[in-house]
Protein backbone atom coordinates (compact mmCIF):
# COMPACT_ATOMS: atom_id res chain seq x y z
CA UNK A 1 0.00 0.00 0.00
CA UNK A 2 1.78 3.28 -1.18
CA UNK A 3 -0.04 6.67 -0.19
CA UNK A 4 -0.18 9.61 -2.57
CA UNK A 5 1.22 12.86 -1.29
CA UNK A 6 -1.89 14.31 -0.78
CA UNK A 7 -3.66 12.00 1.17
CA UNK A 8 -0.40 11.90 3.29
CA UNK A 9 -1.14 15.19 4.22
CA UNK A 10 -4.59 14.91 5.36
CA UNK A 11 -3.67 12.14 7.76
CA UNK A 12 -3.74 12.43 11.45
CA UNK A 13 -0.36 12.49 13.16
CA UNK A 14 -0.63 9.11 14.75
CA UNK A 15 -1.64 7.45 11.43
CA UNK A 16 0.50 9.18 9.85
CA UNK A 17 3.50 8.05 12.36
CA UNK A 18 1.33 4.10 11.72
CA UNK A 19 2.11 4.71 8.15
CA UNK A 20 5.62 5.53 8.34
CA UNK A 21 6.48 2.52 10.39
CA UNK A 22 4.87 0.35 8.10
CA UNK A 23 7.01 1.66 5.25
CA UNK A 24 9.90 1.39 7.13
CA UNK A 25 9.01 -2.14 8.41
CA UNK A 26 8.19 -3.09 5.03
CA UNK A 27 11.86 -2.22 3.88
CA UNK A 28 13.74 -3.95 6.60
CA UNK A 29 11.69 -7.12 6.00
CA UNK A 30 13.01 -6.95 1.99
CA UNK A 31 16.27 -5.48 3.32
CA UNK A 32 17.26 -8.76 5.47
CA UNK A 33 15.92 -10.96 2.30
CA UNK A 34 17.94 -9.27 -0.37
CA UNK A 35 20.75 -6.87 0.52
CA UNK A 36 22.63 -4.59 3.04
CA UNK A 37 21.39 -1.31 1.76
CA UNK A 38 17.69 -0.70 2.17
CA UNK A 39 16.07 2.17 -0.67
CA UNK A 40 14.30 4.81 1.72
CA UNK A 41 14.26 7.36 -0.85
CA UNK A 42 15.85 6.97 -4.61
CA UNK A 43 17.75 9.57 -5.34
CA UNK A 44 18.63 11.43 -8.78
CA UNK A 45 21.70 12.58 -8.01
CA UNK A 46 25.34 10.74 -7.04
CA UNK A 47 25.03 11.82 -3.39
CA UNK A 48 23.50 9.19 -1.24
CA UNK A 49 23.07 9.26 2.85
CA UNK A 50 23.33 5.88 4.12
CA UNK A 51 22.06 5.72 7.35
CA UNK A 52 23.58 3.05 10.17
CA UNK A 53 20.40 1.63 12.45
CA UNK A 54 20.29 2.59 15.82
CA UNK A 55 20.29 -0.08 18.99
CA UNK A 56 16.78 -0.33 18.47
CA UNK A 57 17.10 -1.50 15.33
CA UNK A 58 14.55 -0.53 13.70
CA UNK A 59 14.63 2.49 10.49
CA UNK A 60 11.50 5.00 11.08
CA UNK A 61 12.79 6.93 13.53
CA UNK A 62 14.91 8.63 10.20
CA UNK A 63 11.79 8.94 8.02
CA UNK A 64 11.29 12.39 9.53
CA UNK A 65 15.08 13.21 7.70
CA UNK A 66 14.24 11.26 5.20
CA UNK A 67 11.19 13.28 4.39
CA UNK A 68 13.17 16.99 5.11
CA UNK A 69 15.58 16.78 2.93
CA UNK A 70 16.05 17.81 -0.81
CA UNK A 71 14.54 16.20 -3.32
CA UNK A 72 17.21 14.07 -5.65
CA UNK A 73 19.98 12.98 -2.41
CA UNK A 74 19.11 9.02 -2.58
CA UNK A 75 18.80 7.77 1.11
CA UNK A 76 19.58 4.23 2.37
CA UNK A 77 19.42 2.27 5.52
CA UNK A 78 21.70 -0.34 7.04
CA UNK A 79 20.81 -3.15 9.54
CA UNK A 80 22.21 -5.17 12.51
CA UNK A 81 21.29 -8.77 12.69
CA UNK A 82 20.59 -10.13 15.49
CA UNK A 83 23.31 -12.66 15.31
CA UNK A 84 26.21 -9.71 15.45
CA UNK A 85 25.40 -9.99 19.45
CA UNK A 86 27.56 -13.30 19.13
CA UNK A 87 30.69 -11.95 18.26
CA UNK A 88 33.23 -10.60 20.83
CA UNK A 89 31.69 -7.13 22.68
CA UNK A 90 35.17 -6.10 22.78
CA UNK A 91 35.11 -5.95 19.32
CA UNK A 92 31.75 -6.58 18.09
CA UNK A 93 31.22 -2.95 16.74
CA UNK A 94 34.20 -2.69 14.93
CA UNK A 95 33.16 -6.36 13.40
CA UNK A 96 29.73 -5.33 12.66
CA UNK A 97 31.39 -1.94 11.04
CA UNK A 98 33.59 -4.19 8.62
CA UNK A 99 31.01 -6.69 7.29
CA UNK A 100 28.82 -3.80 6.59
CA UNK A 101 31.19 -1.83 4.62
CA UNK A 102 31.96 -4.89 2.89
CA UNK A 103 28.76 -5.68 2.06
CA UNK A 104 28.02 -1.62 1.07
CA UNK A 105 30.81 -1.83 -1.09
CA UNK A 106 29.73 -4.66 -2.82
CA UNK A 107 26.32 -2.59 -3.93
CA UNK A 108 27.28 0.72 -3.66
CA UNK A 109 29.59 3.50 -5.41
CA UNK A 110 31.03 4.52 -1.50
CA UNK A 111 32.34 7.27 -2.78
CA UNK A 112 29.07 8.92 -3.45
CA UNK A 113 28.08 8.20 0.10
CA UNK A 114 27.89 10.29 3.58
CA UNK A 115 27.81 8.09 6.52
CA UNK A 116 25.58 8.63 9.07
CA UNK A 117 23.49 7.45 12.20
CA UNK A 118 22.00 8.39 15.80
CA UNK A 119 23.00 7.13 18.79
CA UNK A 120 24.43 3.07 18.26
CA UNK A 121 24.21 4.16 14.33
CA UNK A 122 26.42 7.27 14.80
CA UNK A 123 29.16 5.24 16.06
CA UNK A 124 28.59 2.53 13.23
CA UNK A 125 28.87 5.24 10.93
CA UNK A 126 32.20 6.28 12.01
CA UNK A 127 33.83 3.12 12.36
CA UNK A 128 32.48 2.66 8.64
CA UNK A 129 34.09 5.36 7.46
CA UNK A 130 37.44 5.12 9.32
CA UNK A 131 37.84 1.66 7.80
CA UNK A 132 36.74 3.05 4.40
CA UNK A 133 39.71 5.90 4.65
CA UNK A 134 42.21 3.29 6.11
CA UNK A 135 41.00 0.57 2.75
CA UNK A 136 40.65 3.82 0.11
CA UNK A 137 41.90 6.59 1.47
CA UNK A 138 38.84 8.38 1.10
CA UNK A 139 37.40 10.59 3.45
CA UNK A 140 33.88 10.12 3.22
CA UNK A 141 31.30 13.14 5.53
CA UNK A 142 30.36 11.64 8.72
CA UNK A 143 27.11 12.61 10.38
CA UNK A 144 26.84 12.06 14.10
CA UNK A 145 22.96 12.29 15.75
CA UNK A 146 23.46 12.58 19.50
CA UNK A 147 25.70 10.17 20.03
CA UNK A 148 29.04 9.00 22.18
CA UNK A 149 31.49 6.13 22.81
CA UNK A 150 33.24 4.76 25.26
CA UNK A 151 35.33 7.18 27.19
CA UNK A 152 35.71 4.76 30.25
CA UNK A 153 36.18 0.90 29.41
CA UNK A 154 35.76 0.24 33.00
CA UNK A 155 32.65 0.31 33.30
CA UNK A 156 30.61 -2.56 33.46
CA UNK A 157 28.26 -3.75 30.64
CA UNK A 158 24.40 -3.77 31.70
CA UNK A 159 23.15 -7.40 32.93
CA UNK A 160 20.11 -8.93 31.14
CA UNK A 161 17.90 -7.27 33.57
CA UNK A 162 19.32 -3.91 33.06
CA UNK A 163 19.60 -4.62 28.74
CA UNK A 164 15.45 -5.81 29.26
CA UNK A 165 14.87 -2.57 30.75
CA UNK A 166 16.75 -0.22 28.19
CA UNK A 167 15.17 -1.64 25.62
CA UNK A 168 12.00 -1.01 26.73
CA UNK A 169 12.59 2.37 27.68
CA UNK A 170 14.23 2.96 23.56
CA UNK A 171 10.88 1.58 22.12
CA UNK A 172 8.51 3.42 24.61
CA UNK A 173 10.51 6.75 23.89
CA UNK A 174 10.59 6.43 20.17
CA UNK A 175 6.80 5.71 20.36
CA UNK A 176 6.41 9.27 22.07
CA UNK A 177 6.04 8.17 26.02
CA UNK A 178 7.18 10.86 27.82
CA UNK A 179 10.58 10.32 29.88
CA UNK A 180 8.19 10.86 33.15
CA UNK A 181 5.92 8.01 32.55
CA UNK A 182 8.96 5.54 32.49
CA UNK A 183 10.56 6.33 35.47
CA UNK A 184 9.83 3.02 36.50
CA UNK A 185 12.06 1.28 34.42
CA UNK A 186 14.99 3.13 35.60
CA UNK A 187 14.52 0.84 38.81
CA UNK A 188 15.49 -3.30 39.02
CA UNK A 189 12.94 -5.11 38.23
CA UNK A 190 12.11 -9.02 38.48
CA UNK A 191 14.09 -10.69 35.83
CA UNK A 192 11.74 -12.80 34.88
CA UNK A 193 9.33 -10.13 33.67
CA UNK A 194 8.72 -10.76 30.00
CA UNK A 195 9.59 -7.60 27.98
CA UNK A 196 5.91 -8.19 26.71
CA UNK A 197 4.32 -7.39 30.05
CA UNK A 198 6.73 -4.32 30.60
CA UNK A 199 5.89 -2.95 27.18
CA UNK A 200 2.11 -3.58 28.11
CA UNK A 201 2.55 -0.91 31.06
CA UNK A 202 3.78 1.49 29.24
CA UNK A 203 1.05 1.03 26.45
CA UNK A 204 3.56 0.38 23.58
CA UNK A 205 2.14 -1.98 21.01
CA UNK A 206 4.89 -3.11 18.34
CA UNK A 207 2.59 -5.34 16.33
CA UNK A 208 5.66 -7.69 15.61
CA UNK A 209 5.14 -11.50 16.23
CA UNK A 210 7.19 -13.34 18.91
CA UNK A 211 11.00 -14.18 17.15
CA UNK A 212 10.22 -10.39 15.83
CA UNK A 213 10.61 -9.24 19.31
CA UNK A 214 13.11 -11.29 20.25
CA UNK A 215 15.32 -10.49 17.14
CA UNK A 216 14.25 -7.00 17.56
CA UNK A 217 15.67 -7.66 21.52
CA UNK A 218 18.68 -9.37 20.72
CA UNK A 219 19.45 -6.34 17.98
CA UNK A 220 19.08 -3.66 20.50
CA UNK A 221 21.20 -5.46 23.16
CA UNK A 222 24.09 -6.70 21.03
CA UNK A 223 24.24 -3.34 20.59
CA UNK A 224 23.64 -1.66 23.81
CA UNK A 225 26.89 -4.00 25.15
CA UNK A 226 28.95 -2.67 22.07
CA UNK A 227 28.94 1.09 22.94
CA UNK A 228 29.95 -0.20 26.44
CA UNK A 229 33.18 -1.39 25.14
CA UNK A 230 33.68 0.73 21.78
CA UNK A 231 36.17 3.00 21.77
CA UNK A 232 37.25 4.35 18.07
CA UNK A 233 40.80 2.33 17.51
CA UNK A 234 42.20 5.02 15.69
CA UNK A 235 41.24 8.93 14.82
CA UNK A 236 39.67 9.90 11.33
CA UNK A 237 40.78 12.95 9.30
CA UNK A 238 37.58 13.51 7.12
CA UNK A 239 34.88 15.83 7.85
CA UNK A 240 32.86 15.24 11.21
CA UNK A 241 29.41 16.51 11.78
CA UNK A 242 28.65 15.79 15.50
CA UNK A 243 25.00 16.83 16.33
CA UNK A 244 24.71 16.67 20.28
CA UNK A 245 21.82 17.09 21.99
CA UNK A 246 21.76 18.82 25.23
CA UNK A 247 24.62 20.27 27.00
CA UNK A 248 26.54 17.59 26.84
CA UNK A 249 30.14 18.48 26.60
CA UNK A 250 31.90 15.55 27.02
CA UNK A 251 30.44 13.50 23.89
CA UNK A 252 31.48 16.64 21.65
CA UNK A 253 35.32 16.94 22.87
CA UNK A 254 35.30 13.17 23.48
CA UNK A 255 34.52 13.21 19.09
CA UNK A 256 36.40 15.94 18.61
CA UNK A 257 39.77 14.00 20.10
CA UNK A 258 39.33 11.65 17.61
CA UNK A 259 37.93 13.61 14.61
CA UNK A 260 42.01 14.79 13.40
CA UNK A 261 40.03 16.77 10.41
CA UNK A 262 37.71 19.10 10.23
CA UNK A 263 35.44 19.25 12.79
CA UNK A 264 31.48 20.63 13.04
CA UNK A 265 29.53 20.98 16.17
CA UNK A 266 25.38 21.44 16.15
CA UNK A 267 23.83 21.92 19.75
CA UNK A 268 20.41 20.09 19.65
CA UNK A 269 17.65 20.48 22.11
CA UNK A 270 15.70 19.01 24.15
CA UNK A 271 17.32 15.59 24.75
CA UNK A 272 18.67 12.10 22.75
CA UNK A 273 14.81 11.57 21.66
CA UNK A 274 14.66 14.85 20.66
CA UNK A 275 16.73 14.41 17.58
CA UNK A 276 14.54 15.01 14.99
CA UNK A 277 11.21 16.82 16.38
CA UNK A 278 10.15 19.78 15.26
CA UNK A 279 12.69 21.80 16.98
CA UNK A 280 15.71 20.12 15.36
CA UNK A 281 15.02 18.57 12.19
CA UNK A 282 15.78 21.75 10.32
CA UNK A 283 18.96 22.37 11.73
CA UNK A 284 19.80 18.80 11.57
CA UNK A 285 18.57 18.52 7.53
CA UNK A 286 20.45 21.56 6.66
CA UNK A 287 24.02 20.09 8.38
CA UNK A 288 23.20 16.91 5.83
CA UNK A 289 22.72 18.47 3.36
CA UNK A 290 26.09 20.50 3.87
CA UNK A 291 27.88 17.24 4.22
CA UNK A 292 26.07 15.66 0.97
CA UNK A 293 26.81 19.05 -0.94
CA UNK A 294 30.71 18.37 -0.11
CA UNK A 295 30.46 14.71 -1.85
Amino acid sequence: MSVPEDKLAQLSPERRKLYEQMLARRAQTTAARETQAVVMRAGAEPRNLVLMNPSGGALFCYVPLTRALREGYGVYGCLSRPGDRARPVERRLVEVGTRILDELGAEMDLSTCVFAGWSFGACLAFEVARQHAERSGARQPVVLFDAEYAVDLSVPVPDEEELRRQFVYDVSRLQGVPSGELAWLLKPLDALTPITDMLAKTGVSLDLSADELRDRYHIFAGAAEALYRYHPPASYDGPVYALIAGAHQVSTEAWRRKSTGEFHHVALSGDHYSVFDERNLPRVAHMVEEALDRV
